[in-house]
């Protein structure tokens, strides 16, 4: 499968990214690196440098790679952090989520996953009908990671 994974480079996506590649996958990281770090980002997935509020980012990693999944894992987390940039937290977290929502709609990838670890494990999965949109069979998991960082 062709699978994107945003926040690649972080805890939860670098090991998330080892999995899908050991397993045969095709996957393509977007990150903005500014949380994780390029030296944790398997060296047999393709690395696009770029912001998940950018939609023009988007397009950089999904055209021509037209993903079956997307899975959206890039966000900042904590409580340090929110007090101290809000305004920055909201921003990543809702307009990039957001835009991951339109490259969903846009680039029609058979499944769209979207966790991040400030939820403690919970992953939403939503189905994608290609032409139709999002179709109401979403899913709840709770899934803790089973590796420590490297």
């Amino acid at each position: 499968m062709r699978i994107l994974v945003t926040g690649g480079a972080g805890f939860l996506g670098s090991h998330l990214v080892d999995a899908l590649v050991a397993r045969g996958d095709e996957v393509v990281v977007l990150d903005d690196l500014s949380r994780g770090d390029k030296a944790h980002i398997n060296p047999n997935a393709t690395f696009i440098q770029g912001d998940v509020r950018s939609f023009a980012d988007w397009e950089k990693a999904c055209d021509g790679f037209n993903p079956d999944v997307i899975h959206h894992l890039a966000a900042i987390n904590g409580t340090r952090r929110f007090h101290k940039e809000a305004n920055l937290v909201v921003d990543v977290n809702v307009n990039g989520t957001r835009m991951s929502l339109r490259a969903a709609k846009t680039f029609a990838p058979a499944s769209f996953v979207w966790c991040f670890e400030a939820h403690w494990g919970i992953i939403m999965s939503i189905r994608i009908e290609k032409g139709i949109g999002y179709t109401h069979s979403s899913s709840v998991q709770r899934v803790w990671p089973q590796t420590s960082w490297r």
